[in-house]
């Protein structure tokens, strides 16, 4: 076998494993397509187990009882209001910024029924955690 033969089964070999010419490289396409929505759909779930694991930690519950600082907001908690209401609240005075992620901090702790009514002090800006824990182990100004 001379040079010009082997430089042609080579280039052979490498357009029809590269370029999915022959019957062998289409298979092989095929293949990798397959692997690589395979793969992409499991980074997906890999992203979204993990920010789904990231939020819950934002708002898993905390030991803050009462606000450090010098910026305060205070909120009134109505006798009868609920969760959605209150992280309404707390999201229109820029306590939190999302309501969705209080929600998350009140199924998480099981605190649906532990809030108190009052007047809290709390601080713009707040993890959803910290604030739940205010408005439930806090004291009330009133």
């Amino acid at each position: 076998m001379d040079f010009s033969e082997l430089k042609e089964k080579l280039a052979s070999r490498i357009e029809s494993l590269f370029f999915f010419r022959s019957a062998e490289g289409e298979e092989a396409q095929k293949k990798a397509k397959r692997n690589v929505l395979i793969d992409s759909a499991a980074g997906a779930c890999a992203v979204a187990a993990v920010s789904t694991v990231l939020l819950a930690m934002s708002c898993a519950y905390s030991d803050v009882t009462e606000v450090a600082g010098e910026d305060r907001v205070y909120v009134r908690i109505k006798p009868g209001m609920g969760s959605s209401e209150i992280g309404e609240l707390l999201e229109q005075e820029g306590v939190i910024d999302s309501q969705a992620k209080f929600w998350l901090a009140v199924k998480l702790n099981n605190a649906e029924s532990k809030f108190q009514a009052g007047v809290f002090e709390l601080q713009p800006g707040m993890r959803p955690g910290d604030a739940l824990n205010v408005l439930i182990h806090g004291r009330s100004f009133l």
